[in-house]
């Protein structure tokens, strides 16, 4: 099938949706990916098992990460399923995006959490804020 916009996706913790957009850099991943892999039913699950075509689960998910770390050099220890998450977070304040906003993105129901989950101290708070010119 085509590429779509957005992802539709209901949360398993909460069951709330939540509207993904598709960036640039990742339909050009996607479109990698269902070139080379084995993908019979993009409309059921996306990644799959190599050798099962079953929908891959959270501790395939995270192995694979920490493959991937090794691979590249990366301290797998520190790096998890959670780390891409948080660095988004992290990434999206950098760039000017509200924790109210990002707390939204990640579901999470309090700007308190958000500013925790993605390390974001007083300090840095400070810095952004006397940075900010109206």
């Amino acid at each position: 099938g085509e590429i779509v916009e957005y992802l539709h996706l209901r949360e398993q913790k909460t069951k709330k949706e939540k509207k993904i957009k598709i960036n640039k850099a990742v339909k050009e991943a996607l479109e990698y990916y269902f070139k080379k892999a084995n993908v019979t039913d993009p409309d059921n699950y996306l990644f799959t098992s190599y050798r099962s075509n079953q929908k891959l689960d959270r501790i395939r998910v995270w192995q694979m990460i920490k493959n991937w770390c090794k691979e590249v050099g990366l301290d797998s220890e520190r790096i998890g399923t959670h780390t891409l998450r948080k660095t988004w977070g992290y990434q999206a304040r950098k760039k000017g995006i509200t924790i109210e906003q990002i707390s939204e993105k990640l579901g999470h129901r309090s700007s308190i959490v958000t500013k925790r989950y993605i390390g974001i101290n007083q300090d840095e708070i400070n810095k952004i804020e006397d940075e900010v010119c109206l």
